[in-house]
Parts: C-alpha cells; sequence; structure tokens
C-alpha cells in the first residue's frame, strides 16, 4: 500500500474515534443536552464508515500528498495548541486574531497590511455571528456584552 493511500484511510479512521469520543461525551451529558452533540457524532460516524469502506474498495488513491509541506503543517498545529491554552485567558479577541495573524503569515501571506485585515474581519464577523446572533458566551477579556 503507498502512503497516498495510507493517509487517504487515516483520514476516516480519525474521524470515526473523533465521533465515537463526541457520542460517549455527549451521553455524560445531563437531560436533552447531548441530545444535538449526539445526533452530530452518529451522522459523522456514518459518513466517516460510508468514506472508508469506499476508499479500502477503491484500489487506486484519490489524493496525493507529494507536494505536501509537513513543516507548515506542524507550525499551524503547534499554534493551534497554543491557540487552546491562550484562548480563555486572553479572551476570543485577542487569541484569535494572533492565531489567525500568525497562521496567514507563516503559510507565506507577507504582505503585512492584509495579514492584519483579513483576521481582524474573521474576527469581527465570527464575534458577531456566536456572540450577538447565536448568543454563544465567548471569553472577550473585554467588551463585556
Amino acid at each position: 500500500m503507498d502512503k497516498n493511500k495510507r493517509v487517504e484511510l487515516c483520514m476516516p479512521i480519525a474521524f470515526i474515534l473523533l465521533s465515537i469520543y463526541i457520542f460517549i461525551e455527549a451521553a455524560m451529558l445531563p437531560g436533552i443536552e447531548g441530545i444535538f452533540p449526539a445526533m452530530i457524532g452518529t451522522v459523522m460516524f456514518l459518513s466517516s464508515v460510508t468514506i472508508l469502506i469506499k476508499n479500502i474498495r477503491t484500489s487506486k488513491s484519490v489524493i496525493d500528498v507529494s507536494g505536501v509541506n509537513w513543516w507548515n503543517i506542524l507550525k499551524i498545529a503547534l499554534a493551534l495548541i497554543v491557540y487552546v491554552f491562550i484562548f480563555e485567558p486572553l479572551g476570543y479577541f485577542i487569541s484569535t486574531f494572533l492565531m489567525g495573524v500568525f497562521a496567514i503569515y507563516s503559510l507565506g501571506l507577507r504582505d503585512i497590511k492584509k495579514a492584519i485585515l483579513y483576521p481582524l474581519a474573521i474576527v469581527l464577523i465570527l464575534f458577531f455571528a456566536f456572540k450577538i446572533l447565536l448568543n454563544v458566551p465567548l471569553p472577550t477579556l473585554f467588551l463585556d456584552i
């Protein structure tokens, strides 16, 4: 089995494991709070199993990982881990903005104005969507609306 095929099989397996975790966590939520996460976990599980079976049945790989920059993937993965830990203490605005600037700049966009403007726009749009429209509590550190 070639490298591309192994990578192609790893993704649905990872999502199957994630869906099982989501389903277990949803079962521990009280009352009806776990219904929606359980539904998401179930749909994720069924679609991942379907994709895995399809990938096993086909002999030819659909993806090609030969040109992938693994160093960039590692940098972004490490930045996301740091982001998880700084999200609560720094709040949504600062941590998400810093993550966006780092991701955009490290992936090759060297225009400083765009590297600042794009994350700022995304932070504001997501804040509006989650905090204002959906009423999802976000740690803001300031601007407690």
